[in-house]
């Protein structure tokens, strides 16, 4: 398996020696890493010294791209913004629809979605039940509240 980007969080600042040894090797690689600068490794048994080393060997800077090996280190952009800065479009996008439009719903538990009684930010004036092995609908229920 492929990705295009490892995105890191705001909590990898505070990351192990062992996992930044391992970000290091991928970037080597050729993968691409976007996220904050690291500060320090929790772990009071890591080599703070090597830690600081690595770091400042990816990252050159809190808002810079960096190449390394054959990969890359974007710090100080967004997720979206590097993803761009690759050309890689979204798979899809979603608006928020008018209130007229017709909506399917799917989802892989419909038993959990029955029993709780409740579809969080749905109003609707039928919500029906499609059967695909028999290709029949069944009604759910006749509406339910936001």
């Amino acid at each position: 398996m492929n990705y295009t980007l490892l995105a890191l969080d705001p909590n990898s600042r505070y990351m192990p020696l062992p996992v930044l040894r391992k970000i290091r090797s991928l970037v080597e690689e050729g993968a691409v890493v976007a996220g904050p600068k690291p500060l320090w490794s929790p772990s009071l048994s890591d080599d703070q010294a090597e830690f600081q080393l690595i770091v400042n060997q990816l990252w050159k800077t809190e808002n810079s791209e960096n190449s390394v090996g054959k990969g890359k280190i974007y710090a100080g952009k967004t997720v979206a913004e590097v993803l761009s800065s690759l050309q890689v479009n979204p798979d899809f996008e979603y608006s928020k629809p008018e209130s007229d439009t017709k909506l399917l719903l799917f989802t892989g538990n419909f038993q959990r979605l029955i029993s709780t009684g409740s579809i969080t930010g749905i109003t609707a004036a039928r919500i029906s039940k499609y059967h695909s092995d028999v290709k029949e609908r069944s009604r759910i229920m006749a509406s339910c509240n936001r």
